[in-house]
Protein backbone atom coordinates (compact mmCIF):
# COMPACT_ATOMS: atom_id res chain seq x y z
CA UNK A 1 0.00 0.00 0.00
CA UNK A 2 1.35 3.53 -0.73
CA UNK A 3 2.66 5.48 2.06
CA UNK A 4 0.36 8.27 0.74
CA UNK A 5 -3.11 5.62 1.54
CA UNK A 6 -1.78 4.73 4.60
CA UNK A 7 -1.24 8.55 6.09
CA UNK A 8 -4.31 9.57 4.92
CA UNK A 9 -6.18 6.05 6.39
CA UNK A 10 -4.29 6.94 9.82
CA UNK A 11 -5.39 10.71 9.73
CA UNK A 12 -9.27 9.73 8.66
CA UNK A 13 -8.68 7.33 11.86
CA UNK A 14 -7.15 9.94 14.04
CA UNK A 15 -10.27 12.53 13.36
CA UNK A 16 -12.86 9.92 13.84
CA UNK A 17 -11.40 9.41 17.20
CA UNK A 18 -11.01 13.27 18.54
CA UNK A 19 -14.26 14.08 16.90
CA UNK A 20 -15.46 11.07 19.32
CA UNK A 21 -14.55 12.69 22.23
CA UNK A 22 -11.91 9.65 22.76
CA UNK A 23 -8.77 10.76 25.01
CA UNK A 24 -6.66 8.68 27.00
CA UNK A 25 -6.89 8.61 30.57
CA UNK A 26 -4.49 11.16 32.55
CA UNK A 27 -3.07 10.61 35.65
CA UNK A 28 -3.98 14.62 36.12
CA UNK A 29 -7.86 15.38 36.08
CA UNK A 30 -9.37 18.39 34.39
CA UNK A 31 -10.47 20.17 37.76
CA UNK A 32 -11.03 23.98 37.41
CA UNK A 33 -7.91 25.93 38.54
CA UNK A 34 -10.39 28.25 40.08
CA UNK A 35 -11.60 25.63 42.90
CA UNK A 36 -10.10 25.84 47.25
CA UNK A 37 -10.23 22.78 48.64
CA UNK A 38 -9.91 22.24 52.21
CA UNK A 39 -8.87 18.78 52.99
CA UNK A 40 -10.01 17.67 56.83
CA UNK A 41 -7.91 13.86 56.85
CA UNK A 42 -8.39 11.67 59.89
CA UNK A 43 -4.50 11.01 59.67
CA UNK A 44 -3.08 14.28 57.66
CA UNK A 45 0.27 13.12 57.50
CA UNK A 46 -0.49 10.43 55.66
CA UNK A 47 0.92 9.42 52.23
CA UNK A 48 -2.20 9.34 50.67
CA UNK A 49 -3.31 12.65 51.58
CA UNK A 50 0.59 14.04 50.53
CA UNK A 51 -0.08 12.25 47.36
CA UNK A 52 -3.18 13.95 46.78
CA UNK A 53 -2.39 17.23 47.51
CA UNK A 54 0.31 17.11 45.07
CA UNK A 55 -2.50 16.12 42.46
CA UNK A 56 -5.00 19.00 43.44
CA UNK A 57 -1.99 21.66 43.19
CA UNK A 58 -0.49 20.06 39.95
CA UNK A 59 -4.26 20.42 38.53
CA UNK A 60 -4.27 24.03 39.62
CA UNK A 61 -6.25 23.71 42.68
CA UNK A 62 -5.31 25.42 45.69
CA UNK A 63 -5.46 23.95 48.83
CA UNK A 64 -6.73 26.22 51.62
CA UNK A 65 -7.77 26.10 55.00
CA UNK A 66 -11.54 26.85 56.25
CA UNK A 67 -12.31 29.53 53.81
CA UNK A 68 -12.03 26.84 51.05
CA UNK A 69 -15.09 26.62 48.70
CA UNK A 70 -15.34 22.91 49.19
CA UNK A 71 -14.35 20.48 52.45
CA UNK A 72 -12.60 17.04 51.38
CA UNK A 73 -13.01 14.57 54.02
CA UNK A 74 -10.89 11.67 54.08
CA UNK A 75 -10.38 8.82 56.35
CA UNK A 76 -7.47 7.11 57.12
CA UNK A 77 -6.49 4.35 54.24
CA UNK A 78 -7.81 0.83 55.40
CA UNK A 79 -5.02 -1.81 54.02
CA UNK A 80 -6.02 -5.22 54.39
CA UNK A 81 -4.07 -8.36 52.97
CA UNK A 82 -5.68 -12.50 52.47
CA UNK A 83 -4.12 -15.06 51.57
CA UNK A 84 -4.89 -16.69 47.72
CA UNK A 85 -2.73 -19.37 47.66
CA UNK A 86 -0.92 -21.76 49.63
CA UNK A 87 2.32 -23.55 48.75
CA UNK A 88 3.59 -27.06 49.50
CA UNK A 89 4.60 -26.14 53.08
CA UNK A 90 1.07 -24.71 53.66
CA UNK A 91 2.11 -20.99 53.94
CA UNK A 92 0.39 -18.47 51.68
CA UNK A 93 2.06 -17.63 48.53
CA UNK A 94 0.23 -15.18 47.14
CA UNK A 95 -1.58 -12.36 48.77
CA UNK A 96 -4.64 -10.16 48.02
CA UNK A 97 -3.76 -6.73 48.60
CA UNK A 98 -6.34 -4.45 49.03
CA UNK A 99 -6.46 -0.47 49.96
CA UNK A 100 -9.46 1.51 50.90
CA UNK A 101 -10.33 5.18 51.93
CA UNK A 102 -14.09 6.98 52.14
CA UNK A 103 -14.72 10.24 51.41
CA UNK A 104 -17.08 12.69 50.91
CA UNK A 105 -17.15 16.24 49.51
CA UNK A 106 -19.54 18.85 50.71
CA UNK A 107 -19.36 23.04 49.68
CA UNK A 108 -20.24 24.91 52.79
CA UNK A 109 -23.00 23.08 54.54
CA UNK A 110 -24.47 21.32 51.19
CA UNK A 111 -23.05 17.52 50.45
CA UNK A 112 -22.16 17.25 46.90
CA UNK A 113 -20.95 13.22 47.38
CA UNK A 114 -22.05 11.73 50.36
CA UNK A 115 -19.60 8.88 51.97
CA UNK A 116 -18.37 6.70 49.40
CA UNK A 117 -15.95 4.36 49.07
CA UNK A 118 -12.88 3.55 46.84
CA UNK A 119 -10.95 0.43 46.73
CA UNK A 120 -7.67 -0.53 44.79
CA UNK A 121 -7.33 -4.35 44.98
CA UNK A 122 -3.40 -6.17 43.56
CA UNK A 123 -2.23 -9.83 44.06
CA UNK A 124 0.90 -9.99 46.03
CA UNK A 125 3.20 -13.11 45.77
CA UNK A 126 5.70 -13.40 48.32
CA UNK A 127 8.93 -15.18 48.30
CA UNK A 128 9.86 -16.92 51.37
CA UNK A 129 13.61 -16.96 50.02
CA UNK A 130 13.82 -12.98 49.83
CA UNK A 131 11.76 -11.47 52.71
CA UNK A 132 13.48 -8.40 52.41
CA UNK A 133 12.93 -7.85 48.77
CA UNK A 134 9.54 -9.03 49.36
CA UNK A 135 8.91 -6.68 51.80
CA UNK A 136 9.88 -3.58 49.42
CA UNK A 137 8.03 -4.96 46.80
CA UNK A 138 4.91 -4.81 49.10
CA UNK A 139 5.48 -1.09 50.32
CA UNK A 140 5.86 -0.62 46.95
CA UNK A 141 2.61 -1.84 45.56
CA UNK A 142 1.08 0.40 48.51
CA UNK A 143 2.89 2.97 47.08
CA UNK A 144 1.32 2.57 43.53
CA UNK A 145 -2.21 1.51 45.17
CA UNK A 146 -2.47 4.85 46.86
CA UNK A 147 -1.49 6.95 44.13
CA UNK A 148 -3.93 4.85 42.13
CA UNK A 149 -7.04 5.66 44.72
CA UNK A 150 -5.67 9.37 44.21
CA UNK A 151 -6.37 9.15 40.46
CA UNK A 152 -10.04 7.56 41.18
CA UNK A 153 -11.07 10.43 43.85
CA UNK A 154 -9.71 13.06 41.42
CA UNK A 155 -11.22 11.72 38.38
CA UNK A 156 -14.62 11.60 40.93
CA UNK A 157 -13.92 15.10 41.65
CA UNK A 158 -13.62 16.63 38.50
CA UNK A 159 -16.94 14.80 37.41
CA UNK A 160 -18.84 16.46 40.19
CA UNK A 161 -17.56 19.37 39.37
CA UNK A 162 -18.48 19.21 35.66
CA UNK A 163 -21.97 18.47 36.97
CA UNK A 164 -22.29 21.13 39.08
CA UNK A 165 -21.06 23.43 36.36
CA UNK A 166 -23.87 22.30 33.93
Amino acid sequence: MPAMTRLLILSALLLSLTSCGFSLRSSTSALDSSLSVNIVADNPASELVEQLEASLVAAGVSITGNSAQYSLRLSDEDFNTRPVTVNGRARAAQYEVQLTVEFSLAQQDLVLISQETIVSTRTHFEDIANISGSNEELALLRHEMRQELVDRLMRRLAANSDNSAQ
